[in-house]
């Protein structure tokens, strides 16, 4: 699909289930498209092929499939970031610019109109993300001086009014990135990425990745560093949705041109009977050096395949072989 648009695109976001698509970019746009229903066809009696070629086929229909485009948004500013809310609660987009809010969007007939503005920053937002389902309808949002604050609706019913439920500072130098835990099973978690102090690297460094994990007791996020690997600004992180393993699966992007890919496993000790306790412990498996920075990391619905862009828009591809071992498929570039 050929997507024409005057400016550098910054983030595109699926839905939950995949059929509608929003695209944001520095043209002060937001792009919508939807799936088209395929035709009905024919039963085929099934035969006996191999997984590998059904699942090639699967991504041959994917590929060739058609979208259909909706009226575009004019926005005031480019717009950085873009996220959609789980469709339990409607169809409801975020985005943020370098205006110092985030506005909210909700479909109405197939139509998307301004659902509600939230103000209360003091600096840019740098990054947004909608929470798991099951822990409700939260927002989360990290500034470029290092806030962390997290919404909730006043009402589910309208979702025209939000609050400030929790706020963090994080991060004195400033963040760029989050990422919720999608997993139902364990307590509420994010990673957030950082940027670094280039006058002293090495004391800044320790801070670039932290782990929050909620203590319901306290009623506040515990922080636990990620050190290691990454020397410079973080541009992306990705939490892998767990799918069966007893383990967690984290990547993250660098302005130090590196991909690296974490095993991290929450530990909960029960310290009371009502009190329980979170530790992480965590391994780099996985390391690419790249030849130019990267910006965007994503892994697929099942965590299998892992792709990351860099400055000149190649996207590479990369697949898990193993628990500890991820090998580049391909590179894409136009």
């Amino acid at each position: 699909m050929d997507i024409k648009n005057d400016g550098y695109l910054h983030e595109i976001a699926f839905n939950t289930n995949g059929d509608k698509m929003v695209i944001c970019s520095s043209s002060q746009k937001i792009l919508f498209f939807t799936k088209k229903k395929p035709e009905p066809k024919m039963k085929k009696r099934l035969s006996t092929q191999s997984s590998l070629s059904t699942e090639m086929k699967i991504l041959k229909f994917i590929d060739e499939s058609e979208w259909n485009s909706q009226p575009i948004l004019n926005i005031e500013i480019p717009v950085l970031r873009i996220k959609w809310s789980n469709p339990k609660y409607g169809n409801i987009i975020a985005i943020c610019g370098f205006d110092k809010k985030i506005m909210l969007w909700k479909e109405e007939k197939e139509k998307f109109k301004p659902h509600t503005k939230i103000l209360e920053f003091s600096d840019n937002v740098e990054d947004i993300s909608f929470c798991p389902k099951e822990n409700g309808l939260k927002l989360a949002a990290v500034t470029l001086n290092g806030m962390l604050k997290i919404f909730e609706p006043s009402s589910y019913i309208d979702l025209l009014n939000w609050d400030c439920i929790y706020y963090k500072d994080i991060n004195k130098l400033g963040c760029t990135c989050l990422c919720w835990n999608p997993s139902s099973f364990d307590p509420q978690s994010l990673i957030i990425g950082c940027k670094i102090n280039k006058n002293n690297i090495d004391e800044s460094k320790c801070n670039l990745l932290q782990i929050l994990t909620f203590n319901e007791y306290k009623k506040q996020f515990n922080i636990h560093k990620l050190e290691g690997c990454h020397f410079n600004d973080i541009t992306d992180v990705e939490w892998a949705t767990q799918f069966g393993r007893n383990y967690h699966l984290i990547a993250s992007t660098s302005l130090d041109m590196m991909l690296v890919v974490w095993e991290v496993n929450l530990i909960i000790e029960k310290k009371m009977r009502y009190f329980d306790e979170t530790k992480i412990k965590y391994t780099p498996i996985f390391v690419y050096n790249h030849n130019k920075p990267l910006w965007r990391c994503s892994f697929n619905k099942n965590g299998q395949f892992l792709s990351c862009i860099d400055d000149n828009g190649k996207v590479i591809l990369f697949h898990k072989n193993g628990r500890n071992t991820f090998q580049m498929v391909k590179i894409y570039e136009d």
